[in-house]
């Protein structure tokens, strides 16, 4: 029996594969820049993956805010105290989750775009080179959080017109005092800013929402996608909410910046267990 995970920000899937049969099980998100030992252990106790932890022998996990092994050897200690020390335990970062899921064995370059955003060149086996994500506050590019934040800005810097700005109003909790409290106060504002998308998605046949959600993934593509060597050359793939749920938008900027249309998927969970039953030795 063994457990793959993808963990991003805002949730986690797990599969619980045991021969044949397999387990879809959905937590909140486990990301360690956010995430406290205590609160990642009561997500996992309070699980049905509780259930089974005597009897996992392989945990592989791949999550977002991996960003050094330190982090990561936190994690495993947190993860080797939950179930214990034989069980085998990987962590990657979500990067290799999204490469390992889309391109299997073959060289690419695969992207994250949901809560945050990510990007990486990948030869078929590991991830030989990446830009920084640096996060919702100095980057994150094309992400939620970044259209959020260009969301709020552009709305109460007055940079819509005002019949957008009076029927977007009518929509949401947009007073000032709420959104400070949400992103100063409150915990988990990277979460705030990109559930501000489901608006977006609403209004995406408004010209001006159209332009900020276009602008978001240029920036994206040209600062984590074109900055990559011989980019133009490999295949690229995208994964996540965002990447997804605003293909089209996505599509006519990649068109536009010369690439192809890029496979998207919305979790790579599924792919990601079939790449671990095929090649069983890689961890």
């Amino acid at each position: 029996m063994f457990l793959v995970a993808d963990g991003g920000s805002t949730k986690t899937d797990w599969r619980l594969i045991n021969g044949d049969s397999t387990l879809s099980l959905t937590t909140i998100g486990i990301n360690p820049l956010f995430s406290e030992k205590d609160q990642i252990i009561r997500v996992l106790t309070e699980s049905d993956i509780n259930m089974y932890r005597s009897s996992i022998e392989k945990v592989f996990f791949y999550g977002a805010g991996l960003a050094n092994n330190q982090i990561k050897e936190g994690l495993l200690k947190i993860f080797v105290q939950f179930f214990g020390e034989n069980t085998q335990i990987f962590i990657n970062d979500d990067m290799l989750a999204a490469a390992r899921a889309l391109l299997g064995t073959k060289p690419g370059i695969a992207c994250i775009l949901g809560t945050g955003s990510n990007s990486c060149m990948y030869d078929g086996m590991q991830l030989v080179d990446k830009i920084p994500a640096l996060g919702y506050i100095l980057g994150d590019e094309g992400s939620g959080a970044y259209m959020g934040k260009r969301f709020i800005n552009a709305l109460l810097k007055r940079d819509f017109s005002p019949e957008l700005s009076q029927k977007l109003i009518k929509l949401g909790e947009f007073d000032l005092n709420t959104i400070i409290e949400s992103v100063y106060k409150k915990p988990l504002p990277n979460r705030y800013l990109a559930s501000l998308t489901r608006l977006l998605k609403a209004e995406l046949n408004e010209p001006e929402i159209y332009k900020l959600v276009y602008d978001s993934l240029e920036d994206f593509v040209v600062k984590n996608i074109l900055k990559l060597p011989h980019s133009k050359e490999l295949p690229v793939v995208f994964a996540g909410s965002i990447a997804f749920h605003f293909n089209a938008v996505l599509n006519q900027v990649m068109i536009a910046k010369g690439f192809e249309t890029p496979r998207v998927v919305q979790s790579p969970i599924d792919d990601l267990v079939a790449y671990h039953k095929t090649i069983k030795s890689k961890n």
